[in-house]
């Protein structure tokens, strides 16, 4: 099965740190912020989890699992941006 929680929590912690990261350490705006952030985390999560289980199961869901993760990546970002934006 493609939905692995190691996956998914390796998305979910990206989306968290990148916004933060984007924003207040390297002073992007703030559209750049939420592309690079999805991007990023996905990316992440991808790479952690190839690194960490080289026999990960892609299945039949795989397609899924990743729109998926695109997804929730970008509703956390959006709500980490909203408490930045709102923090500032």
């Amino acid at each position: 099965m493609a939905v692995d929680p190691l996956y998914t929590g390796t998305t979910a912690f990206a989306s968290l740190v990148a916004p933060v990261l984007y924003s207040v350490v390297l002073k992007m705006r703030t559209n750049a912020v939420f592309v690079w952030s999805v991007v990023t985390a996905v990316a992440t999560s991808e790479i952690f989890v190839r690194l960490v289980v080289p026999q990960f199961e892609f299945g039949a869901l795989y397609g899924v699992a990743v729109i998926m993760n695109i997804l929730i990546s970008a509703a956390i970002v959006g709500l980490v941006m909203g408490l930045i934006v709102k923090i500032r």
